[in-house]
């Protein structure tokens, strides 16, 4: 991996992942635009001044740096279950890479598939409602009318 060759599209893909368009990040790092944009096409490299300010609005610096995701930008489940991980045997290692392989997997509607039956759901306990709700009971029929 060469750092000098991918650090601008690492830099570009955090701003990204942060939320922030070039300028709206250097309003927050400090510099100009154009150093900003200097620095995603790979033509300059940060200081450790901007890397900082970077890490504290919360970039992941590491990933910027070396292409490894840092684990203090997981959110707290994701520790979480990398704790968890990280204290199986290498069964249980090898078992939840198996599932993450079956749930990780994209399920593919069968086309046209259709139901004949009865479906039924049933709402108990207390209920909130946020915003609007709509129960539909299928397509509307026509009535009949039947000659006087």
């Amino acid at each position: 991996m060469n750092f000098n060759n991918n650090f601008g599209v690492r830099l570009r893909e955090e701003r990204d992942r942060l939320g922030f368009t070039q300028q709206e990040m250097t309003v927050h790092i400090g510099i100009s635009q154009n150093m900003w944009s200097k620095y995603e096409r790979g033509q300059a490299v940060p200081g450790g001044d901007v890397l900082a300010k970077l890490l504290a609005i919360g970039g992941d610096v590491l990933y910027i740096l070396s292409g490894e995701r840092s684990t203090s930008t997981l959110a707290a489940d994701e520790k979480e279950l990398i704790a968890g991980y990280r204290g199986l045997d290498i069964r249980g290692k090898a078992n939840m890479l198996g599932m993450l392989e079956v749930v990780g997997t994209p399920m593919k509607a069968a086309p046209n598939l259709k139901f004949a039956g009865k479906v039924e759901q049933v709402v108990a306990g207390d209920q909130t409602i946020h915003g609007g709700l709509t129960i539909g009971s299928g397509p509307k029929k026509k009535k009949k009318t039947l000659p006087e």
